[in-house]
């Protein structure tokens, strides 16, 4: 991991934005007491600390803090009325005959044995604007834009679609294509990045625009979409 320092992509007395490495863990659980987790790692430099949202242990890329209850509430509120914008990227298996569309399906959160978010016709709506940023023979890379805040949304969507992201070991069966797949990487990699996210300094009232540059692995993984 890079030095903590490296890391912090904006801060002031109110809030910080962390670009979050593939293999940490955003708060505490996980099922495995001694593993690292960024929120644990925060507290112990700036005291208390709050969560505004998650990423995946295996996904990477901006995630919030907040350093006082007032702005946690805030930004949670912001989530709640879809007004904070968040970008992904996604190198994918599949080649999808569409260069632009928006994905809507019902999702069920923790909806079988393997506690994954999956489709379900008394599901909640959930909603993704997707680019094909550039289309190869076996992979893909996928702009998301998520309209919708389910656990697990792209993942999920992506796959029963078709489309399962590389790396994602949890969510490929539900994509009903042959199971090809062989490790190209290291097993904790997803190759799903969390670009950007737009919102509103709850004190200055200002839009900030936060961009966590794709990792070197990722960048490296684009070669296979030709």
């Amino acid at each position: 991991m890079k030095d903590f320092n490296e890391l912090i992509l904006f801060e002031n007395d109110r809030l910080i934005a962390i670009d979050k490495p593939a293999g940490l863990l955003s708060i505490e659980g996980g099922g495995n007491k001694e593993e690292s987790d960024l929120r644990t790692i925060l507290r112990e430099r700036f005291g208390n600390i709050w969560a505004v949202h998650r990423l995946d242990k295996n996904t990477s890329g901006v995630i919030l803090f907040a350093k006082d209850r007032t702005t946690h509430r805030n930004l949670n509120d912001q989530f709640q009325r879809h007004q904070i914008q968040k970008e992904y990227h996604a190198i994918f298996h599949g080649f999808p005959c569409w260069n632009q569309k928006t994905i809507q399906m019902p999702l069920q959160i923790n909806g079988d044995r393997s506690h994954r978010t999956i489709y379900a016709i008394d599901g909640k709506n959930s909603e993704s604007d997707v680019i094909v940023r550039k289309k190869g023979n076996r992979y893909s890379y996928f702009i998301i834009f998520p309209k919708t805040g389910f656990t697990h949304q792209i993942r999920s969507q992506l796959s029963f679609s078709g489309f399962p992201i590389l790396g994602d070991r949890l969510y490929w069966q539900l994509g009903n294509i042959p199971c090809t797949y062989k490790p190209l990487f290291d097993k904790t990699l997803t190759f799903l990045h969390a670009y950007a996210i737009h919102f509103v300094d709850p004190k200055s009232l200002k839009t900030i625009g936060l961009v966590a540059p794709l990792p070197k692995y990722f960048l490296e993984a684009l070669k296979l979409v030709d």
